[in-house]
């Protein structure tokens, strides 16, 4: 019989990959009618979890300085990522007291920044 190919997935539980293993996944594919067969293949490296650091808010001494007391500076240290990601990236978000979701979160950065150091108005 055919196989409606928007029908077929593969589907990884999480956390079923060990971390740092290499995984090769192939895909064969056989005419029934000819018997003839093609394949394709691809390898996946499970990605170490990087470790978590610590982020720390404080009032922008600059901006205090020049009388804007609604300027802070977050600064994230000992994030790291032992594996090939690197550099890794930072975006920081704030979410009104009232939030339900993520989805009521506003970027306080709006693009991901290789510096570890984001400086934000509210």
């Amino acid at each position: 019989g055919t196989v409606d190919e928007r029908q077929v997935s593969l589907v990884i539980e999480p956390y079923a990959l060990a971390l740092g293993v290499t995984y090769v996944f192939r895909l064969t594919v056989t005419n029934e009618a000819t018997g003839a067969s093609g394949y394709a293949e691809v390898a996946a490296t499970a990605d170490i979890r990087p470790t978590a650091g610590t982020c720390a808010v404080a009032p922008d001494v600059d901006a205090l300085a020049a009388g804007d007391a609604r300027a802070f500076v977050l600064t994230c240290t000992n994030f790291d990522d032992f594996s090939t990601d690197r550099p890794l990236t930072f975006r920081a978000f704030r979410r009104a007291p009232n939030a339900t979701s993520a989805a009521d979160d506003f970027p306080l950065n709006f693009a991901p920044t290789l510096a570890n150091v984001i400086r934000f108005t509210l």
